[in-house]
């Protein structure tokens, strides 16, 4: 019998199958606490990311468009962004507990340097967000979910051949784009 698509999937999930977000945690499962993990690097709050992405394609499922990417792209992005998230609230959390203790900040960073630091974070993650979204599901699950090309072919449901093409496609047009930020 041939497994069912996460497309597939995820439009019984739209229409409230339960049976079907189960099954589709069973199949992306991995590939979703993986890439939760390579952002936030702890277990407890990557598999509490997990959680909460599965509980947004539950209710949100119907806001999937398949012209947009395939089901797992999807999915895989949704805990990605959710994982940046849950980043940044404990990174503002250990802030404010910082500052709240009297501790003075980090001396050794100039505001230059930090100014530069952010310009160049905000140019990367508005570059990887105009990547097109099967470009961008390949090289996220690569880099940030740790996964050899041949996990992510199987992931995607796709030939590993493409799987390769996407990444080093993406790296290019990454590379290209990102060039001003070290000029040689």
């Amino acid at each position: 019998m041939l497994e069912e698509q996460p497309d597939r999937l995820l439009e019984r999930v739209a229409r409230g199958e339960r049976d079907a977000l189960l099954t589709l945690h069973d199949r992306l499962g991995p590939a979703m606490l993986a890439v939760a993990l390579r952002v936030t690097r702890d277990r407890a709050v990557a598999e509490e990311v997990v959680q909460e992405a599965l509980l947004a394609v539950w209710r949100e499922a119907g806001a999937f468009d398949r012209s947009r990417g395939s089901a797992a792209s999807w999915l895989l992005t949704l805990v990605r962004n959710r994982a940046i998230d849950a980043l940044r609230a404990r990174r503002r959390r250990a802030s404010l507990e910082d500052r709240s203790a009297g501790e003075p900040l980090d001396d050794t960073v100039t505001p230059e340097q930090r100014s530069s630091e952010a310009q160049r974070a905000t140019a990367v993650r508005e570059a990887l967000s105009r990547l097109r979204p099967e470009l961008r599901a390949a090289l996220e699950l690569a880099y940030y979910g740790g996964r050899s090309h041949s996990e992510i072919a199987a992931d995607l449901n796709v030939p590993l051949g493409t799987i390769k093409t996407r990444i080093a496609t993406a790296v290019k047009c990454l590379r290209d784009e990102l060039a001003h930020l070290n000029p040689r």
